[in-house]
């Protein structure tokens, strides 16, 4: 896509590519946006951090403290930030809502 010979993908890439002139043909000509999906068929998401979990041996401090950081990285501030630092965000939030929770 960054050469400009595709018109649409569906993927996890760093956003920042596409902006960086140094490695696009495509710099300021794209953007994000949920997959489509058919009438009566949910869409897939290419978005997500694809494992988060806590060991089940951690002590229960670790345990709230992990709970606590996973419930903060998910919330729409955060992953604004995030998709912003050019990171993939990991939450719908950002796709289906308005920009900028500030």
């Amino acid at each position: 896509m960054a050469t400009g010979k595709a018109g649409h993908i569906m993927s996890v890439l760093a956003p920042g590519l596409f902006d960086d002139p140094n490695q696009s043909a495509i710099v300021g000509k794209v953007n994000y946006a949920a997959t489509p999906a058919g009438d009566g068929f949910a869409a897939a998401t290419p978005l997500g951090h694809w494992l988060a979990g806590v060991p089940k041996n951690t002590d229960e401090e670790r345990k709230k403290a992990a709970l606590a950081f996973l419930t903060w990285f998910q919330s729409g501030e955060t992953q604004e930030a995030y998709a912003r630092a050019e990171a993939a965000p990991v939450s719908r939030v950002v796709l289906e809502g308005p920009m900028s929770y500030t």
